[in-house]
This record gives C-alpha cells, structure tokens and sequence, in this order.
C-alpha cells in the first residue's frame, strides 16, 4: 500500500489548477481514481491498479501529484523499475481489482433497484 494520501477536495483543486476543466478526459480519469481511494483517502491497491494500467492515467495523476507538491510513488515514474514493478503488481492484483469492481456493481445494481437484483428466499 502507497502511503500517499489523496484528497477529493484536494484533487478537485487540483484539476482545477492544471486544467481549468479544459480537458475532460483527464477529470474523468481523476473522479475514476477518487471512486477507488481508501476509506482514509489513500492511494490503495484499488486506485493504484486503476492507474497503473495505462500511461495516460500515470501521466494525469502525475500532474495532479506535482500540483499538489506531493512526494511521487516509485512507481508512478516512467523508467524500466516502476514499469517491471508495475506488471508485477498488476499480475498479483487483477483478482482483488476485478472482485472490487464486481462488487461495486453489485452495490450500484441495489442502489438503483435493479430488477435483476436477486432477493433471498423468504
């Protein structure tokens, strides 16, 4: 677990001072990330894995690390160590990512009153 600890209100702020909403997808990737911080705000397993899979999503939060004058994780940087790092965590992770997600849409799924929400037998 990354010690690094994030925000919403902060990260909100920060989006704002990078990119002054003028670019959408980026905001999109760091409400995606904000989903997916700890309980405490932090940069978890869950947020960690979401990131590390594409470029784009390291380079945002990246951005929003530096506005925040936050300390970067090791394995945010782009060099040959954060990458093999990354790949490894990403193959000891996937279940715990996919079981989260999965769980999520279930809570999402009750929440809206699904009709194929299953109901226990009375």
């Amino acid at each position: 677990m990354t010690t690094l600890s994030l925000r919403p209100n902060s990260i909100g702020d920060a989006i704002i001072a990078t990119y002054g909403y003028a670019d959408p997808d980026r905001a999109a990737v760091i409400q995606n990330l904000i989903a997916r911080l700890d309980d405490d705000g932090g940069l978890g397993d869950i947020a960690r894995y979401y990131i590390v899979k594409t470029e784009y999503r390291r380079a945002t939060l990246r951005s929003v690390i530096s506005t925040l004058k936050l300390k970067r994780p090791l394995w945010l940087n782009r060099n040959r160590d954060a990458a093999q790092a990354n790949r490894q965590f990403i193959e000891a992770t996937h279940e715990t990512y996919h079981a989260w997600r999965r769980s999520q849409s279930k809570t999402n799924a009750a929440m809206r009153g699904s009709p194929n929400r299953k109901t226990p037998n009375a």
